[in-house]
């Protein structure tokens, strides 16, 4: 076997892989986007547009209430949306 056949690229590797978070807590109605580094202009741009805004102490996105729009975006990105599991109360003691 040479070296080049067994020299082989993931296709991951090829390209950037963004790795998203979506969250949904009945709580306050917010839904949130984790994101593990800093969104590309486009995908910035689409998640602004849905009405999310970046929320530095918290580090994520945040919408300020569930619409079909924005659980569409959501999916789009993360592919689902999980319980939120931090409470409103570790979100309100995070923020101060």
């Amino acid at each position: 076997m040479t070296s080049a056949a067994i020299t082989m690229t993931a296709p991951e590797a090829a390209s950037p892989v963004q790795m998203y978070r979506a969250t949904y807590s009945p709580d306050d109605n917010k839904l949130r986007l984790y994101a593990v580094s800093r969104l590309d202009p486009e995908t910035y741009k689409k998640v602004h547009d849905a009405g999310f805004r970046w929320a530095p102490k918290q580090a994520l996105f945040v919408a300020p209430a569930w619409t079909p729009g924005r659980e569409d975006v959501l999916l789009s990105l993360a592919g689902e949306i999980e319980d939120e599991d931090s409470t409103l109360a570790e979100r309100q003691e995070a923020r101060a």
